[in-house]
Formats: C-alpha cells, structure tokens, sequence
C-alpha cells in the first residue's frame, strides 16, 4: 500500500470526524434554542400570572371601599386581564411557531448530515476495496518472485 492510499485514508477519516463534530454543535445548538425558547415562554406566563394574582389581589383591597370605584376598577383588571390573556396566548402561539421551525430545521441538517455521513461510508468502503486490491496484487507479486527465486 502506498502513502498516498494511507494519506487519503486519514484525511477522509478526519473530514468526515470534523463534518459530524459541525452537524453535532449545529443540532446541539438547534435543540438548545429549543430549550431556550420554551424557558422564555414559561417566564412569560409566570409573569403573567403574577400579575393576574396582583390584579386580582388589588382587586379584594378595593372591594372594602366605596362600591363606585370597585366596579371602575373591575372594569379596567378585567381589560387588562383580557390583554394579558390574549398576550399569553400570542406567545404560547409565537413559542409553538418557533418551536416548529427550528425542529425543521433540526431535520433539515440532521438529513445533511445523515448524507454526509452515507457518502464518508462510502469512501470508507472503497478504500477497503482499495486496499484490498492492493494487498491481492501485492501478494501475487511476492508469490511471482519467490516461484522465480525458488526455480533459481
């Protein structure tokens, strides 16, 4: 076998090594954005439950006070609870959007890398290939010149 063949074979080894170590950091980053995206979404509805519990606790103070400003009041939590509702609701919908595309995008590259990785097998079975070729002739060679020597 010659240096070329060895050489070939190392940098196919290390190209493929250096393709999955990329495709693994782009799928780890991938899945934690993933992470991240549903801890921003539950912050969020902490948030807003906090202040729901808020408005409702100010709600219970302003009850011991004069009727009239109770129900201005009722009226304006009851506005402001609806919009937070209806905030929470747009990023339960903005997360679940996010969450779906880096999925595909996930799948996008892991069917990259799953290509990548088919085609480095490849190479890998060919060379084998190679190197047993190699080998063979090189073996029939050796037989040839010790049935030589041995006629000698």
């Amino acid at each position: 076998m010659n240096e070329i063949s060895i050489i070939t074979a190392v940098a196919i080894c290390i190209c493929g090594a250096f393709v999955t170590g990329s495709v693994a950091f782009v799928i780890k980053s991938l899945m934690n954005d993933i992470k991240q995206a549903e801890l921003t979404a539950e912050k969020g509805m902490e948030f807003v439950r906090s202040e729901i519990y808020g408005l409702r606790k100010s709600l219970d103070t302003f009850k011991s006070e004069e009727r009239h400003k109770d129900d201005e009041l009722k009226m304006g939590i009851d506005t402001t609870k609806k919009e937070l509702q209806m905030e929470a609701r747009d990023d339960r919908r903005y997360t679940e959007v996010i969450k779906k595309e880096l999925k595909d995008e996930m799948h996008y590259y892991w069917g990259k890398a799953e290509k990548v990785l088919e085609a480095r097998r490849q190479d890998v079975y060919m060379l084998h290939k190679k190197i047993d070729d190699v080998k063979d002739e090189l073996l029939k060679r050796i037989e040839k010149k010790i049935e030589k020597l041995e006629k000698k």
